[in-house]
């Protein structure tokens, strides 16, 4: 299934990440992130974190830190978490204009 994450978001502050709404795996236990990134300067780094409870957040995988405009996919199998959210941050000084969403499904 397909969830719009994040549409038209802006990281301008480095060291400040901001996160996804939480999707539902419903059975799922594969996520792909799919993003493209409008505008960049310095570099962004996203991260996939997963959860069984909506509050309590642990890391899934950490994707390749972006510094080019373009459109990306990172992929993660085996999850087990009931919840998904992406994390995203400012690695370095500068904005990132980008939007995301992610595909889960049953593998």
């Amino acid at each position: 299934m397909y969830y719009e994450l994040a549409r038209r978001c802006v990281l301008a502050t480095a060291g400040s990440p901001g996160y996804s709404p939480p999707v539902s795996m419903e059975g799922a236990n594969a996520a792909r992130i799919e993003y493209i990134i409008f505008s960049i300067s310095g570099t962004s780094t996203f991260y996939l974190e997963g959860s069984n409870d909506g509050e309590n957040w642990f890391a899934i995988a950490t994707y390749t830190t972006r510094s080019a405009v373009g459109s990306y996919t990172d992929a993660s199998t085996g999850i087990s978490y009931r919840y998904v959210r992406v994390k995203y941050e400012q690695t370095t000084s500068g904005t990132t204009i980008f939007a995301c969403g992610c595909n889960t499904a049953q593998l």
